[in-house]
């Protein structure tokens, strides 16, 4: 598998290859049948798996091997670290986003946590996360409307 080589060629500046490149070589070292027994190996144990399976925004990490959740969380950080610039253009183009997607403030909302949890290593509380989001579909409810072509309503 040459995903994390190819990552780290793709990465940009010195101190992210010389990092990620432990990553790359700790994985590169290994026989193809241990790579293959160690991508088959869940990370999380059954009820944390449970846990994520019965949320839909969770589902797709039930089966991450380790390898999987080194590399989720590195392109955590990658986003986490450029979130500011990410959010400075979405909120330029908020009127855009939408009237494409109308549940722009709920990604406004994980943007903005995910910044705050990368850079500033804050920690939110569940019900902390839940009011922002609650407010950001209040935000959606209240976006002006307008009936569309075909008769419907849509935002904008």
């Amino acid at each position: 598998m040459t995903v994390f080589r190819d990552i780290t060629f793709l990465a940009a500046g010195p101190q992210v290859n010389a990092s990620f490149a432990g990553l790359a070589s700790e994985h590169s070292m290994s026989s193809p049948e241990k790579q293959t027994e160690a991508a088959s190996k869940r990370m999380l144990n059954k009820g944390h798996r449970q846990e994520l399976v019965a949320f839909k925004y969770t589902r797709w990490a039930e089966d991450l091997s380790n390898e999987d959740l080194k590399i989720v969380l590195w392109l955590v950080g990658e986003l986490g670290n450029r979130s500011d610039g990410i959010l400075e253009c979405c909120i330029r183009h908020q009127d855009a986003l939408m009237q494409a997607y109308g549940n722009f403030p709920r990604a406004r909302v994980a943007i903005q946590v995910l910044s705050q949890m990368v850079v500033d290593r804050k920690r939110f509380a569940r019900d902390e996360v839940l009011k922002m989001i609650h407010d950001a579909i209040g935000e959606m409810e209240r976006w002006p409307m307008h009936e569309s072509p075909d008769g419907g309503v849509e935002p904008g």
